[in-house]
């Protein structure tokens, strides 16, 4: 489903990715992970347009170079940003209809589709954005992204600054979405990343340095990262 070849970017004079190839075929849940400063929100973006870049990426058989970001919504790639960054001064509601522009006439139906997902958002539709909690502004920018129909599903960092109960909810709703979409996932909470990886990437200064899948991929991460092994 998506090929990346030897992507690079850069920001001025310093290198943020470098010769990156990576794949996600259809129906997999990949997890891209590294420590902070690695260059996986970088390769995310540049995914979906948001940073210049050299090199190839294709979607479904599609180069996407020379395709704005809205296009490349439109075909399916969907990100959830690291930070959130829903727009606060609109309602809940209106943060999700934004996010079904590309398909207007199924708008009620892909909003009841998420409430399901996320019922406290039903309760709190007619609320400013900015009024929610970190973890309830976490759920909503994952369903302003499921109402764009996406067939591939970016997230960065979707754990970051949440607490326990709040990261237990995000997973369980990932483990409910897992096989219905395909995801690559960015993640710096490793072990709740893994129990739900098919496989996992490894970025270490903006190089890919190793790959895991299948039952190997939490104890050999483990041990080659956080044990040194």
């Amino acid at each position: 489903m998506l090929e990346v070849k030897d992507l690079t970017v850069r920001y001025g004079a310093i290198t943020a990715l470098a010769g990156v190839d990576l794949t996600v075929a259809e129906g997999e849940f990949v997890v891209l992970l590294g420590r902070n400063g690695a260059g996986k929100s970088s390769l995310l973006k540049a995914i979906v347009g948001q940073v210049p870049c050299q090199g190839r990426i294709f979607f479904e058989g599609r180069e996407l170079s020379s395709l704005p970001p809205w296009r490349r919504v439109k075909m399916g790639l969907c990100l959830v940003p690291e930070g959130r960054h829903v727009f606060g001064s609109l309602t809940v509601k209106e943060n999700l209809e934004l996010g079904g522009f590309v398909s207007p006439k199924e708008l009620a139906r892909r909003l009841e589709e998420v409430y399901t997902l996320f019922p406290v958002l039903k309760e709190r539709q007619d609320l400013p954005a900015g009024t929610l909690s970190g973890g309830e502004q976490q759920m909503l920018a994952i369903a302003r992204a499921l109402m764009a129909r996406p067939r591939l599903l970016l997230l960065d960092e979707p754990s970051m600054g949440l607490a326990p109960k709040v990261v237990q909810e995000i997973y369980a709703t990932l483990a409910a979405l897992k096989g219905k979409l395909t995801v690559l996932l960015v993640e710096q909470n490793a072990k709740k990343a893994l129990q739900l990886a098919d496989r996992g990437y490894l970025l270490e200064n903006g190089r890919l340095v190793a790959t895991w899948q299948g039952e190997e991929i939490q104890e050999t991460f483990i041990q080659q990262v956080y044990l040194g092994k």
